[in-house]
């Protein structure tokens, strides 16, 4: 039997509109082999990615790495020399806002509603975060084939065979000198158990259109795409992050949405 959760504060857990909207940062990844322990709220064994990185749950002290992780992703490195001061404070800007966003989202962390994974890599300065993972319960609309982001609460007259909660894969970052290395393969494999464990029997995506390397990822994972919208339809679009001349753009794009069903090899 499913476990329905009522999502709290759905809003809080969209962090980062534009990875929220299916912007993924993940590229091909080889399957990972070491054992690690699991932290004992996602209750089962952890498959560890190769290099000595651990997965856990979201701890606040993360979050000053996990800013410059996500901006890292969505918009790249920036020199002042090669892009000017305009990139440079435009970054600065960005990051900003994306610490009080993750702020806000850690905060959210400790109930069966989300999941907030984090990859990290010993060194001699301490734990490196080198990838994450956010994950939260949303109301899926099985006739419209599309997610309510923004509903925290089942529709009044809704019927049982057209609204459900479902796990709601909004992002997976890694850093880009970590990738294919098993970390968001692991990442990713380590949601799909908590989604179990919590009586889930499935887990879903959406995801740009022009992400090939996140669609082929997930793909290789076992995801299928089961619904295509245009710019716009569903809730908005996916979204990509693009250079004009010294500053970034967010261009909306068409998405897919990905589903697998949990339990299959």
């Amino acid at each position: 039997m499913v476990i329905s959760y009522k999502p709290r504060q759905q809003a809080a857990h969209l962090w980062l509109s534009m990875l929220a909207r299916a912007a993924l940062f993940v590229l091909t990844l080889p399957a990972a082999t070491l054992l690690h322990p699991l932290p004992r709220r996602l209750g089962r064994p952890l498959l560890c990615a190769p290099a000595n990185i651990r997965v856990r749950v979201v701890e606040p002290s993360d979050l000053t790495q996990l800013a410059q992780l996500s901006t890292s992703a969505l918009y790249g490195e920036v020199d002042i020399w090669k892009d000017g001061p305009i990139a440079v404070a435009q970054r600065r800007q960005i990051l900003k806002e994306q610490r009080k966003a993750l702020a806000r989202r850690i905060d959210l962390e400790g109930d069966a509603e989300s999941l907030f994974l984090v990859a990290m890599e010993p060194s001699k300065y301490g734990e490196r975060v080198c990838g994450c993972l956010d994950l939260a319960v949303h109301l899926f609309d099985a006739e419209e084939r599309r997610f309510e982001l923004e509903r925290d609460a089942m529709p009044a007259a809704a019927t049982a065979d057209r609204y459900r909660w479902a796990p709601y894969m909004a992002s997976v970052a890694v850093a880009a000198a970590d990738r294919r290395g098993g970390i968001g393969r692991q990442m990713v494999q380590t949601a799909e158990a908590w989604a179990e464990r919590n009586g889930y029997t499935e887990m879903m995506l959406e995801v740009s259109e022009r992400n090939e390397a996140a669609i082929g990822f997930h793909e290789r994972g076992g995801y299928s795409t089961f619904a295509t919208f245009a710019e716009g339809e569903a809730g908005g679009g996916g979204e990509v992050v693009v250079r004009r001349g010294v500053q970034w753009v967010v261009e909306q794009t068409g998405k897919h949405v990905m589903r697998k069903e949990l339990g299959e090899s």
